[in-house]
């Protein structure tokens, strides 16, 4: 499948645009990471196709199928999209895509990972009580995912599907300038926060033997 013809045609807004841009990038930076960390190769395009994918749920004609509307504001989307996403790819179009890789756009932006990390994060959003919800620790036995009415239930990440889920998270946190933009944004991954995040990213990095890779993102032994 062209999944940069997909990627076109489900844009409808400009701002859309930069969706496809950051999109190559994680493709291209999934399969570098993949091939260091040394994993099978045969299952390249099961990362490749996750990376592909894993924003899909960003585009306003896919939470318009989903949600039945568009996004209400750019934290809705950030909350949302990967359970949009996930929900698009198995009910929505006739996208073929391989077993587990739903699970992993779910899953992709479920960081930080410790429940205590979450709840302090989770304290700190001033936003309404939906948005609130503590995001689940993707590596639970079984990880519900809801949002404004929106569930999704990913089965649990093992193997070889928990690595190509670890290298996608990865990819997708890779440009060190992109995370400390993210971070400066948004207010409720300010200070130890922020660090947080970037914290569990190096955590990740280790899981994968890749730590030397982001070694910048280690700024501490715990978080909060």
């Amino acid at each position: 499948m062209d999944y940069e013809v997909l990627h076109r045609e489900l844009t409808t807004r400009v701002r859309e645009q930069e969706i496809l841009k950051h999109t190559k990038d994680v493709v291209s930076k999934a399969l570098e990471l993949y091939k260091k960390a040394n994993l099978k190769e045969s299952l390249t395009h099961l990362v490749e196709e996750a990376a592909w994918l894993h924003d899909i749920g960003k585009y306003s004609t896919v939470a318009n199928k989903i949600l039945g509307r568009v996004y209400e504001s750019d934290y809705e989307q950030l909350a949302l999209h990967a359970i949009v996403g996930a929900n698009y790819l198995n009910n929505g179009p006739n996208i073929p895509v391989n077993m587990g890789v739903p699970d992993i756009v779910a899953r992709h932006t479920s960081i930080p990972w410790s429940e205590r990390d979450i709840h302090a994060i989770g304290e700190r959003i001033e936003l309404d009580k939906e948005l609130r919800r503590p995001i689940p620790n993707p590596f639970s036995k079984e990880a519900e995912f809801t949002y404004r009415g929106v569930t999704y239930i990913a089965d649990t990440p093992s193997g070889d599907l928990q690595r190509a889920m670890i290298v996608l998270v990865l990819a997708d946190n890779s440009d060190k300038n992109k995370v400390n933009e993210f971070t400066r944004k948004n207010p409720f991954l300010r200070g130890d926060a922020g660090k947080c995040l970037k914290k569990n990213v190096y955590t990740a990095a280790q899981m994968l033997g890749l730590e030397a890779e982001f070694a910048e993102f280690d700024v501490g032994p715990i978080c909060f």
